[in-house]
């Protein structure tokens, strides 16, 4: 895909390259819905989560 408006992480890409797992991770609760720190740490904790499970996490803003 090919928009202005968007940009696709190189470990994303690197990861569909390879027919691995990605998983879209929305950021409304991280950026909206929780105080610093704890959305800095719930937004780790969730790429984190996706980490262990073998897939790439990709953060949706």
């Amino acid at each position: 895909m090919d928009a202005d408006w968007f940009e696709v992480s190189t470990g994303v890409v690197e990861a569909q390259a390879r027919g691995r797992a990605i998983v879209a991770l929305e950021t409304t609760v991280i950026a909206q819905g929780l105080p610093w720190p704890e959305n800095v740490q719930t937004a780790r904790g969730m790429e984190d989560s996706v980490r262990s499970a073998d897939a790439t996490p990709a953060m949706i803003a």
